[in-house]
């Protein structure tokens, strides 16, 4: 049963209330984010490459700290997750940035087109590997 304010007092009383309430929410949610260098260790890169990706638009702070560092919630850590695997599969930014927002059909596309360039790269470093293990072989 919800309590109806009739009076000032109580007025002003329900409009503190919910001004701690949002204050507190906010703080909530502010204690939720990730500062850059948090991001950055946790996707496993430089502070330089988060900021990489923000210069070429994939990625965005959603806030500051007191400090003024910039802060980042789960979806950018996400998304900054998904730059550096596409990275890793050989991928440049500008790339990533015609293809991250895709619809999933046009993910699939581009990477089934990285995978031949990805399986002869494994060939190639599975025949070094070859090579070093002969030639450690032959020192022996």
């Amino acid at each position: 049963m919800s309590k109806v304010f009739t009076t000032e007092l109580d007025t002003g009383l329900a409009a503190e209330v919910s001004a701690k309430s949002t204050a507190e929410s906010t703080a909530e949610s502010i204690a939720e984010l990730i500062s850059l260098r948090e991001l950055s260790q946790s996707v496993g890169v430089s502070r330089r490459s988060i900021q990489g990706y923000e210069n070429e638009g994939l990625i965005s702070p959603v806030n500051r700290n007191k400090y003024g560092h910039l802060l980042y919630d789960d979806y950018m850590r996400e998304r900054a997750d998904k730059v550096h695997f596409l990275q890793k599969t050989g991928f440049m930014l500008k790339e990533i940035k015609g293809i991250i927002d895709a619809p999933p059909e046009i993910m699939v596309s581009a990477l089934e087109k990285k995978l031949p360039e990805l399986e002869e790269k494994e060939r190639q470093l599975s025949e070094i590997i070859r090579q070093i293990k002969d030639y450690i072989a032959k020192l022996n």
